[in-house]
């Protein structure tokens, strides 16, 4: 989910919809509902009971409205009595949401990463160097991860924390999912409020993938940067014949890519 909100923060499609906790100010109370592409959220239920009061929503106040008589019909129906509200409730905006499922527990996104991060460098390796390059015995535990998904030894992973101003939330990796009151009251209602709630969570303006392999002789590594967020280290026989210091990015906000020798 974290990789498919990035996605929609570089303006790239997805192939399904993100599990999200929405926000409803006049309820009071978080609804579970599906982000699309476009950065709306679609409900996933539309009746909500907090006590003896039942809540209707929908895409629109008449759509809501519809959608409450028919059910006072069906209720009526069953000998149930149920009273429509006639003054509506309108939600306002804005909507605070995050992924749904608890704590996020970053092992096993780690895991994925440092996988995807063999993979990319073994396609890398063998295109700069040559196919009998990226199949030597000296990259068969970079290959079995690859394959596997084993554990490869040295290997980093890391992420930033930052804000995404096109979707409009706070990413946080490696931490545990942030209550819903977390949320209220980080939300800002200005710039000048959000630059000084913001700290060290940096507004995410470039969203860049970079590939590079690295050498000084006697240690060598291959990187893989995702969104400008994440960064894999992979640690490489520096006896590879392969041209160190070169870099590849493709800069998703800029829709350019490039490369270059460091």
């Amino acid at each position: 989910p974290t990789l498919l909100v990035l996605r929609q923060e570089a303006g790239l499609p997805t192939e399904r919809s993100i599990e999200v906790e929405s926000d409803h100010p006049d309820i009071g109370r978080s609804l579970p509902g599906l982000l699309r592409n476009d950065g709306t959220i679609e409900s996933v239920r539309h009746v909500h009971q907090l006590g003896r009061d039942l809540f209707v929503t929908g895409e629109t106040r008449e759509a809501a409205l519809a959608r409450a008589e028919e059910m006072v019909r069906r209720r009526q129906r069953q000998g149930i009595s149920v009273r429509l509200d006639p003054e509506p409730i309108h939600r306002r905006d804005p909507v605070f949401f995050q992924r749904r499922g608890g704590p996020v527990d970053a092992s096993p996104m780690r895991l994925a990463l440092t996988r995807l991060a063999a993979k990319v460098a073994i396609e890398y390796i063998a295109l700069r160097g040559g196919h009998q390059v990226a199949i030597g015995a000296s990259l068969d535990s970079l290959r079995s991860c690859a394959i596997e998904g084993t554990a490869i030894e040295g290997a980093e992973v890391a992420g930033s924390s930052v804000y995404l101003p096109r979707k409009d939330i706070r990413l946080l990796f490696g931490t545990d999912q942030n209550s819903l009151e977390d949320l209220r009251s980080w939300k800002p209602d200005s710039q000048e409020a959000l630059r000084s709630k913001l700290g060290d969570v940096v507004p995410l303006r470039t969203l860049v993938h970079h590939i590079s392999i690295m050498s000084d002789g006697t240690h060598a590594y291959f990187e893989l940067v995702l969104f400008s967020v994440f960064g894999v280290l992979l640690g490489l026989p520096p006896s590879l014949p392969l041209r160190w210091g070169r870099y590849d990015y493709r800069d998703l906000t800029r829709c350019r890519t490039g490369w270059g020798l460091a």
